[in-house]
């Protein structure tokens, strides 16, 4: 989604400005300031707005037409409140959208633990292999990353949806207008300009921060399974995303003092979020799909790490052994391990003395007792318990966290019905809110192996 692309951006805008005047239309229908009449207007005026194929702003025509809704809309809140009112909630649901999907993988991704719990992972920084361990244990920690970058992204979500006008919420529409937008009320004012400043720019740089760990998901990944096919599409998705991030770095420098400014702001926000999403829906089901038994490679006992090669060196130097003569009896050991498929502690003491002299019994004993510590084997069995401890715990607090946006989201909607918004009687409007794809799948969450979402069709109210 490029801002060059207008016709589908103003598609998507429009998807979250209904939901948006929806809430605020339950608010000042609640306290009499509009009547069922008045709302029911606005609503056949949206239904007939999303048919059609292309359209201009959707403010400016509600202006133009003196929509009774609108109007009321700007003349309590007044044009500059109302704009940044709109920039805060649309760049905080464009937000969470895209946490979802963040969440969404590192859910998929623990329950892929237990799959991949024997599975030997190495981990290499640049080519050397510094640590050998459970595939599980890799998967755990990504997902807790992500969870914990996803959690960042919603603390700021939590600071833009403070509620943002100028003065103190005192009167009670304010309070209700905020509940029904579900923002945050208290005795606080309003955030100032430079505040939200800080906000936006901390968002790109938590953004940043996950696309350099995506980066390192997948280099880590492709090192230990075969994922040839895959490989060169996830990297471009990745360049994709890292581009879009360039490209939109000193978004976070808005001018306040001009609506026209901060509404071209705005649409490249939502640009930039919803093409991200769409990139992160894309690249975790491709990389989930390769994390299976039969991608993992039959060449594990062969890979050292390097905490195994500076064993061996330390064991030689504790017999008096130089550095230079100790470093060629490893690459001699390494050189037959790999050469026969085995590993270090299945030679024989023959074996040892043939690939070096300076092994011995005591370099056999040694190779012996160093392999009882190896993570993957059976007799480790406490830090195997500790995943699968931190496993659960992650999983019920990512699970919590996908069960409170849905919850929100169900609240709303049950706020505006009740304020005879969503349905009113005898209304034959089926939703304010318009269902084209993009704001289908903000409502109706990613599904898997890639399924449609579909519109549920509301019959009618029937006549009284």
């Amino acid at each position: 989604m490029r801002l060059s692309d207008m016709p589908a951006l103003r598609k998507i805008d429009q998807a979250y400005h209904a939901p948006f005047l929806t809430a605020c239309t339950a608010a000042l229908t609640a306290h009499g300031y509009l009547t069922d009449t008045e709302s029911e207007q606005l609503r056949i005026h949206l239904k007939d707005r999303h048919r059609l194929a292309e359209g201009g702003s959707l403010f400016q025509q509600l202006k133009e037409e003196n929509s009774a809704a609108f109007s009321i809309l700007q003349a309590r809140l007044g044009p500059y409140n109302f704009s940044g009112l709109l920039f805060r909630w649309t760049t905080a649901k464009a937000i969470e959208n895209f946490n979802f999907a963040i969440w969404s993988f590192a859910q998929e991704l623990l329950n892929k633990a237990e799959l991949m719990f024997n599975q030997p992972f190495h981990l290499y920084s640049g080519k050397t292999c510094v640590q050998r361990g459970p595939f599980s244990y890799f998967l755990v920690e990504t997902a807790g990353e992500l969870h914990k970058n996803a959690d960042e992204l919603h603390e700021l979500v939590r600071q833009l949806k403070r509620w943002s006008l100028r003065t103190q919420v005192t009167q009670s529409f304010e309070t209700s207008l905020a509940t029904h937008l579900g923002f945050e009320t208290n005795d606080e004012p309003g955030l100032a300009d430079w505040k939200l400043h800080e906000i936006l720019k901390k968002t790109w740089l938590q953004l940043e921060l996950l696309a350099e760990f995506n980066e390192h998901v997948l280099r880590q990944v492709s090192a230990n399974l075969k994922m040839d096919a895959e490989e060169p599409r996830l990297k471009f998705l990745l360049e994709d995303f890292q581009s879009i991030l360039m490209s939109t770095r000193g978004i976070a420098h808005i001018d306040f003092s001009a609506i026209d400014t901060m509404e071209n702001k705005r649409l490249r926000i939502l640009a930039a979020l919803q093409e991200c999403r769409d990139l992160a829906q894309e690249f975790y089901p491709l990389l989930l799909d390769t994390i299976k038994t039969s991608r993992v490679p039959s060449q594990a006992t062969n890979i050292w790490s390097e905490y195994e090669s500076r064993a061996i060196i330390n064991h030689l130097l504790d017999r008096g052994i130089p550095i230079s003569e100790a470093r060629g009896a490893l690459a001699a050991l390494v050189s037959y391990c790999h050469d026969h498929g085995i590993s270090p502690e299945q030679l024989l003491d023959a074996e040892l003395q043939k690939i070096h002299p300076f092994f011995d019994n005591t370099s056999s004993l040694f190779l012996r007792k160093a392999s009882t510590t190896d993570r993957l084997s059976e007799g480790f069995t406490e830090e195997k318990h500790q995943i699968v401890r931190k496993k659960d715990h992650l999983l019920q607090s990512i699970n919590q966290r996908l069960l409170g946006i849905t919850f929100i989201f169900f609240l709303l909607i049950t706020l505006t019905a009740a304020c005879g918004v969503k349905t009113a009687p005898r209304s034959e409007v089926l939703d304010v809110r318009p269902t084209v794809p993009y704001h289908a799948d903000s409502r109706n969450y990613p599904k898997k192996n890639g399924d449609t979402p579909t519109a549920v069709q509301t019959p009618p109210s029937e006549s009284k």
